[in-house]
């Protein structure tokens, strides 16, 4: 198996089971049942994704992306001032402190593995959050829409040559092993907060997600 068809396997097995598509919180976003407070619950825990993942990589703020988000608050009626008071879930800070973990603790090849499959999910996030916030919840297309427009865009568009980058960094099967279970991990993560947020606001558990 060639490093790329094992990096599209483990990629679209993950991808498969997106929680974001899969969690009952998720599916009611997308078709607008959530009540908007609801759904800023997530909006909310997301932007600290946004805000410290950069900081975390030491390549500095993203601006352009951190304004694209609060456009979003902006037309949901949350003031600018209330990003200044989020904070993280213990399912989200589960996450970031991931993050730090692979910025200073794995193989380089492995944090890009999962970086790379955070961006997937970035698209699973734009069909759906993306999409039901404009259909479902006021969002402008032109305004607080183009966060997750923009982003699903620059994703596609950047995605084989990401790919390319990172597999030049994988070059034994101990590289592989260590970026699989980076890539696994960043998964279960992000299924413990999908899940968490079904448990908690919607009297759900794990066992909604469909199998």
């Amino acid at each position: 198996m060639t490093n790329e068809e094992w990096f599209e396997g483990v990629t679209s097995e993950l991808v498969a089971r997106s929680p974001f598509r899969r969690s009952e919180y998720f599916k009611r976003f997308a078709s607008g049942a959530l009540p908007t407070a609801q759904a800023w619950v997530h909006l909310s825990q997301h932007y600290l994704l946004i805000a410290w993942f950069p900081r975390i990589f030491k390549v500095g703020g993203t601006p352009d992306h951190d304004e694209l988000y609060r456009r979003i608050g902006d037309d949901l009626g949350y003031p600018r001032s209330v990003y200044a008071t989020i904070t993280p879930i213990p399912e989200m800070a589960a996450i970031v402190d991931y993050f730090k973990t692979m910025a200073h603790e794995l193989p380089w090849s492995a944090s890009l593995c999962a970086t790379a499959l955070i961006e997937e999910e970035v698209v699973e996030i734009s069909q759906t959050v993306g999409k039901a916030l404009v259909q479902h919840y006021g969002v402008r297309p032109e305004w607080g829409g183009m966060n997750y427009y923009v982003h699903e865009m620059v994703e596609k568009e950047e995605a084989g040559e990401t790919k390319g980058t990172i597999l030049k960094h994988i070059r034994t099967a101990e590289d592989r092993a260590a970026a699989e279970a980076a890539m696994r991990e960043m998964h279960r993560r992000l299924e413990r907060y999908a899940d968490a947020l079904t448990q908690r606001y919607l009297g759900g558990s794990a066992a909604d997600r469909v199998q």
